[in-house]
């Protein structure tokens, strides 16, 4: 029976070999040559398919013109199961393991190999995975097509994430990557085209690349189409941020960074514009998306000059503990911010710091956030007439600039502390 006999012939639901042919025989309605393992046609039409027992590796050449298959068994004789292997099906497939199979287990739906370091397959069922936290890597393609996983959890115990690991997802919605993984392949989310919300421990292929490398984009993890719609973005512990690495997330409504800029405590690049493709603090409107409304950074003890300036649509910013130092300007013009904290260890605000923020709240035309009193002006650069300040209790810091140049000074009659 030549190659591609069948090939044109969709609809046949089995083959069956009549007895006593010594060349060809039918298992579970696939055909099969007498002299190996290896099914010759398994029929389009076929859902479920048993390979063939002395079957070591399977492979696109076991599972092929299989375009309705939904389940495959594999006998304890398979040793290798190459990635590609499944890729001939229209859609995901279970696996059903034999119990007497020694180089693989099945837990819950998840396929590893038999020392449990190795997620290599995920059946079609699954729709809430827990992984194995002896994981130490995620195979390509393990989740590939996996349709009912809404929220999927990586645990600290993984390492590594392989080329198109969770590919085409296509109900997955939120994603956290725990600290531990190193290495991130591309693709390995393209297509996750509902995800929303993303908690990953660096942009990118992999932790502290090169400011200039392609590799640190999230496009290259996530694709372009499916980096422009996630809504809340939350990095861990990156420390280096190529210009632009963000830049496809243009549907932010929320994200967390380590830090400001190219690198943690920078004196140079280190304006929010910088991860959206900006080349001087000046960019920050046009480059950062206008959804953008929260920004927390989590691990520096300085915000530069200019950090924040005319980020106009930020509603709010939520500053780390550690914090000592906000710069002049660093938050200049930001119109619509309502919600800052000012950490216990800020020991200095530096002038106009929040100029313009017209939307903090105020007390007679001083500035409280959270019981410190900050830069005169921050409303505009005009003098005040002042006719009373009370200081309250609890208050930690005086900014700079707070009780000078009023433009009128003998208006200035009540000071109480």
């Amino acid at each position: 029976i030549g190659t591609g006999a069948f090939d044109e012939c969709p609809n046949i639901g089995e083959f069956v070999v009549e007895e006593g042919n010594p060349n060809y025989e039918s298992i579970d309605g696939a055909l099969y040559s007498t002299s190996s393992p290896t099914p010759l046609y398994v029929p389009c039409a076929q859902t479920r398919m048993r390979i063939r027992d002395g079957v070591e590796v399977v492979d696109s050449t076991i599972i092929k013109n299989s375009s309705s298959l939904t389940a495959v068994y594999i006998p304890a004789s398979v040793t290798s199961i190459v990635a590609s292997a499944f890729s001939g099906c229209r859609d995901k497939v279970n696996l059903e393991l034999s119990p007497d199979n020694t180089s693989y287990l099945m837990e819950d739906g998840l396929l590893y190999t038999a020392d449990g370091k190795t997620l290599v397959f995920a059946n079609a069922s699954v729709d809430n995975p827990l992984i194995r936290r002896t994981a130490e890597s995620i195979a390509s393609s393990a989740f590939d097509r996996c349709v009912n996983i809404k929220t999927l959890d990586i645990p600290d115990s993984v390492k590594t994430i392989d080329w198109c690991a969770c590919q085409d997802c296509t109900s997955l919605e939120k994603l956290t990557i725990a600290r531990s993984v190193v290495s991130i392949s591309s693709s390995a989310f393209s297509g996750c085209t509902a995800l929303k919300e993303v908690t990953m421990p660096f942009v990118g292929v992999s932790r502290g690349l090169s400011y200039y490398s392609g590799d640190n984009m999230i496009e290259r993890v996530f694709g372009r189409d499916v980096s422009s719609k996630i809504r809340i973005l939350t990095v861990t512990d990156d420390t280096v941020l190529a210009k632009g690495a963000l830049s496809a997330c243009m549907s932010l409504e929320e994200l967390v960074l380590p830090f400001v800029g190219a690198k943690p405590n920078d004196s140079s690049d280190n304006f929010l514009g910088y991860a959206f493709g900006a080349a001087k603090y000046a960019d920050n409107a046009k480059s950062i998306p206008a959804s953008l409304k929260h920004v927390a950074i989590s691990n520096v003890t300085d915000i530069a000059a200019y950090a924040f300036f005319e980020c106009g649509n930020l509603e709010r910013v939520t500053l780390p503990e550690e914090l000592t130092n906000i710069s002049m300007w660093a938050f200049q013009d930001c119109k619509k911010l309502s919600r800052i904290n000012i950490p216990e260890a800020v020991r200095h605000v530096g002038h106009d710091a929040f100029f313009n923020c017209s939307n903090l709240p105020q007390t007679n035309e001083i500035i409280f956030v959270d019981n410190c009193l900050l830069d005169r002006r921050l409303v505009n650069n005009a003098g005040y007439r002042i006719h009373e300040i009370v200081i309250p209790e609890g208050t930690r810091l005086i900014g700079d600039g707070v009780y000078g140049g009023g433009s009128d000074d003998k208006a200035r009659s009540v000071l109480t502390i």
